[in-house]
């Protein structure tokens, strides 16, 4: 019998959910998001990076995996959602603003899914200002405090660029160094931007020490209805009945996570009908499917529901004013924004590759077909009754069923077993029968009964295609095929080389010349980075937020001219 991983994450679950909340000892997390910086027009890249630390100690918590990022407008309408994996509390991601929303002054805010305990007030929230050229020369500026250029914090972050003065096209290079209030070296996590000011754009005023440090402690409530998501992400619904839309209680219910490493997830309704998905495989997928066992459960339906907070903080004063002002800053903005999306959009697109955990929930199977190790047949009903020897297959009164047979304690389980094609379940076996088996490439059997999250299956028959995407042939009319995202897929941030002289013959407006977020000082507090200015001339901002891993946080910013 096979152990199923499944109880034992349940289990560290609620001990861990135990131990967050026993006695007085609650957990909090706080959030600070280090945008490139506040000012964008539509079309452009948010790049941004996120530190979850505990808010008690503000060193790196390693509790939840997922952050949940939003941009809203002034009716608390969402425009940009995401959802971004943390690993030891640290993530990053990047958001491209839709050319259709209007001008106006947008809130960026961040939590984690056991924050949402603890009500919207304690999210990360930040302003940030979006332009749209096409709807008139209205834009704002920043009306509220300067801040100077300077250092703050308990992390005493040093940043000296080799010069003061480029020109353009030049090669920057910044020496930068970490250390506590004594003087003492510490190996440090940062995140980088450097942007250009003029008279619309100003210095980013919100820094990672005053953020976390200003951040009020929240009231522990009565209840946790959101658990923390410590070991993956939860997908979460509801099971209705068809007919009467009432609660469908005790239902099991199944998920297949569509990427490039389909996974398969089973879970079963409570009392009230809620089902929840604990996917562990943080891949960035395209779409879900949903469903019932069509065999049993054809009069249920499972609803998703969008795992972001519907609860939104009041409004504070802003810090930027409307104005009509600087109308040729605000042309020139707009057109350097279109000429960069223009000539390097395939650079600005590139998305690294991450590696895809394909081991299936299963983990090993006790048969293996690789089915061109064999004669191919035309039929899929030959291949199992000629080759594949744990599975009997009947027909009775015109339907196929298949059973798994045992050989090590001789016994046949006379259940269907779980039928699985790119980790998508099919319940119907005349479908799976009139499947052409040429697209099929391997073919696993699990011969014992498997407990997984509440269910037990009588055997696994789980076959994969060569293509690695379940035909719509084989998805049951009763599924639901839902675009979601479980995490964003990581985009690389493009920052051209002009080494060689008169390389690059394409024009160069950008006003981001460089964000990184994922700078690392060493144990002696140092590191390096290197980039070259644009065809813009100006003053550039150099800004730096960044935390230790003993809870120190720091921010730093200087400046650098371009003529």
């Amino acid at each position: 019998m096979i152990i199923p991983r499944k109880i034992h994450l349940l289990i560290l679950v609620l001990i861990t959910l135990s131990r967050f909340v026993a006695g007085q000892e609650v957990v909090h997390e706080k959030m600070f998001v280090h945008t490139d910086r506040n000012y964008y027009h539509t079309g452009e890249i948010i790049w941004f990076k996120i530190y979850n630390v505990d808010g008690a100690k503000f060193t790196p918590a390693d509790i939840s995996k997922i952050a949940y990022v939003e941009v809203i407008d002034s009716a608390n309408k969402p425009v940009l959602q995401g959802k971004i994996a943390l690993e030891g509390g640290r993530g990053n991601g990047s958001f491209t603003i839709p050319v259709n929303i209007p001008t106006g002054v947008y809130i960026f805010r961040g939590y984690t899914n056991w924050m949402k305990n603890f009500s919207s007030v304690y999210f990360f929230e930040k302003e940030i200002v979006v332009a749209n050229a096409a709807s008139g020369q209205r834009s704002f500026i920043f009306s509220g405090e300067k801040k100077p250029q300077k250092n703050s914090g308990s992390l005493v972050i040093n940043a000296e660029p080799d010069s003061r003065q480029y020109g353009k096209r030049k090669r920057v290079s910044i020496t930068i160094n970490t250390n506590d209030a004594n003087g003492k070296s510490l190996a440090s996590d940062l995140s980088l931007s450097v942007y250009r000011l003029d008279s619309l754009v100003s210095q980013d005023p919100v820094d990672i020490s005053s953020t976390l440090e200003n951040a009020s402690e929240p009231e522990n409530p009565s209840d946790f209805p959101f658990p923390p998501e410590y070991k993956g992400h939860f997908v979460s619904g509801k099971m209705l009945d068809r007919n009467t839309r009432m609660a469908s209680k005790f239902v099991n219910g199944y998920l297949t996570v569509m990427d490039d490493a389909n996974s398969f997830y089973n879970a079963r309704t409570d009392a009230k009908g809620n089902i929840s998905f604990l996917v562990t495989k943080l891949n960035s997928a395209d779409s879900i499917i949903v469903q019932t066992n069509s065999y049993y459960d054809r009069e249920h339906q499972l609803e998703i529901e969008s795992p972001f907070f519907n609860q939104y903080s009041p409004r504070k004063s802003s810090l930027f004013t409307a104005t009509t002002g600087f109308p040729s800053t605000m042309l020139e903005q707009s057109i350097n924004a279109q000429a960069t999306a223009v000539y390097y959009e395939d650079k600005l697109n590139k998305f690294s590759f991450t590696r895809r955990d394909t081991t299936p929930f299963y983990y090993k199977e006790d048969m293996r077909y690789t089915l061109d190790d064999y004669t191919r047949f035309s039929k899929l009903e030959d291949v199992f009754r000629e080759y594949v020897r744990p599975v009997d297959v009947s027909k009775r009164r015109g339907v196929f069923h298949l059973s798994v047979f045992n050989e090590v304690s001789r016994f046949i389980v006379d259940q269907e077993p779980l039928v699985l094609v790119d980790a998508v379940p099919v319940f119907d076996m005349n479908s799976l029968f009139a499947y052409d088996p040429l697209k099929v490439k391997t073919i696993d059997i699990v011969t014992s009964k498997y407990f997984k999250s509440g269910a037990v299956f009588p055997g696994i028959i789980s076959l994969r295609t060569y293509k690695g995407r379940t035909d719509g042939l084989l998805i049951d009319p009763n599924a639901n095929v839902l675009s979601y995202e479980i995490i964003q897929k990581h985009r690389d941030f493009y920052s051209p080389s002009y080494l060689r002289p008169g390389s690059g013959h394409l024009p160069d407006f950008r006003s981001l010349l460089y964000w990184n977020p994922s700078v690392k000082t060493d144990n002696s507090g140092k590191a390096a980075v290197e980039f070259y200015t644009s065809d813009l001339d100006g003053e550039f901002i150099i800004q730096l937020n960044g935390t230790s891993a003993g809870g120190e946080t720091g921010s730093v910013s200087t400046s650098i001219t371009v003529k």
